[in-house]
């Protein structure tokens, strides 16, 4: 199995976690920040939430990881608690998130 195969068993529950407490989680293609579809995405969430929407995480899938760009440091620290509690190793800086499997240690 690859890494990118284990994150995602591990990271698709909890995505689900974070989206059970009314925060948006949308995949991106390509810059899940600065992209095209990142831009769709917003413009859609804009669409369905006219008074606002005030969270959400933007995702895509980043080398051997995932980058997570998040509305606001808030939602920032709630993907890093839910990855953690997954097993999921994160690095983060602001309101991006870079989620990817732990490589288990040798015996």
């Amino acid at each position: 199995m690859t890494i990118q195969h284990t994150l995602d068993g591990r990271l698709r529950p909890a995505l689900a976690v974070v989206a059970a407490h009314g925060i948006a989680v949308r995949r991106t293609i390509g810059d899940a920040a600065n992209g095209t579809h990142a831009a769709m995405v917003r413009a859609e969430l804009a669409a369905r939430f006219p008074a606002g929407i005030g969270s959400y995480v933007l995702w895509a899938t980043a080398g051997d990881g995932y980058a997570l760009h998040c509305s606001d440091e808030g939602v920032a620290e709630v993907i890093v608690a839910a990855c953690d509690a997954a097993a999921i190793e994160t690095r983060r800086d602001g309101t991006v998130v870079i989620a990817r499997a732990a490589l288990p240690l040798a015996a």
